[in-house]
């Protein structure tokens, strides 16, 4: 018989823990419908920005180093309405089976999380709250700035009954404090990582430039570190891994590291959606090689206990690896 990829996130039933992640594969219909053809097991919808949702965008933008960027984004965000993101929901839910996640990128508690209740009622099947905040305020202690977080999934959370997924940066002191407190503000699950916009420099003109736009596969240890650690020591929230994964070895991994869903990005971009089915193949085969009937005979087998057959996870300094090898 073989292996079923079937799996349980969120309270979702999905039909493989691939998940497409928010990116501009996800902004239309025909893009949904060629990513659940393809086999993924649901799909997080392209952001939807909060300026977009209260129309500040502009105004926001006013007083930036490039002020001509505001008729930029005030274009965009008109564009872009929430009037349309929900017609997005209905339509892809109406056409396709598998779960749709809403994801909406935002940074403050504001007047946007009013609106959460009407993404819901579109039909979305989970929210995933990319948020997206850098600390550049040398007088805003941690602590403050770690509780805007949590305030934001609070608020959500009282404005639908949907799971709420988190999407987090790695830029943390303490990332399982963080999650932990997440889980008790009503987060459902997180997401590790999102990616801020990468950075450069134009040494021939002097500039600041964007740096790379995709992931490479050796991003991918961080992930799993943290997602093995934090599956291991924090029950009651599942964990969506995300940033490096090129390969259907890492989305295995990232499952025996405790993830219930992995999401793909960059290797989408780079492969097209063809790649899906590739690596729901891959995983079955490795399934049957080692008798796994299903994804829950196998996910999180090699998540952090402590342990020694998991407490690599803990090492930090090469000298202490290198040292356990004499």
């Amino acid at each position: 018989m073989t292996p079923s990829l079937s799996t349980s996130f969120l309270g979702l039933s999905l039909k493989s823990p691939i998940i497409a992640a928010s990116s501009g594969l996800t902004k239309t219909l025909a893009g949904i419908k060629s990513l659940a053809d393809a086999g993924v097991g649901a799909v997080v919808l392209k952001s939807i920005f909060e300026e977009q949702i209260t129309s500040e965008a502009g105004e926001m933008m006013k007083d930036a180093y490039y002020p001509e960027a505001a008729d930029y984004i005030n274009q965009y965000a008109m564009s872009n309405s929430l009037e349309e993101y929900k017609t997005l929901i209905k339509e892809a839910k109406e056409k396709v089976s598998i779960p749709i996640i809403a994801s909406i990128n935002c940074y403050t508690n504001g007047d946007w999380i009013k609106f959460v209740k009407e993404i819901a009622d579109a039909g979305a099947d989970a929210i995933e709250l990319n948020i997206f905040s850098i600390n550049t305020n040398k007088h805003l202690d941690a602590q403050t700035y770690e509780e805007n977080y949590y305030s934001i999934v609070r608020q959500a959370h009282t404005a639908t009954k949907l799971p709420i997924l988190v999407k987090i940066s790695p830029y943390f002191t303490n990332i399982l404090d963080v999650v932990d407190r997440l889980r008790s503000a009503g987060a459902s699950g997180v997401t590790l990582f999102n990616r801020f916009f990468q950075t450069d420099i134009d040494l021939k003109k002097l500039e600041v430039i964007g740096g790379a736009k995709f992931t490479s596969p050796d991003m991918m240890h961080n992930t799993l570190r943290w997602t093995a650690l934090c599956s291991g020591g924090i029950k009651d929230v599942d964990f969506s891994a995300s940033t490096g994964i090129h390969s259907a070895d890492t989305v295995i991994k990232m499952l025996l590291a405790g993830s219930s869903s992995v999401q793909l990005c960059s290797a989408l971009y780079q492969n097209g959606p063809k790649l899906v089915s590739q690596f729901n193949d891959e995983i079955i085969a490795f399934m049957q090689e080692h008798n796994f009937k299903n994804v829950e005979d196998f996910k999180g087998r090699l998540s952090h206990k402590g342990d020694a057959n998991t407490n690599m996870y803990e090492r930090s300094q090469f000298m202490k690896y290198f040292a356990s090898e004499d």
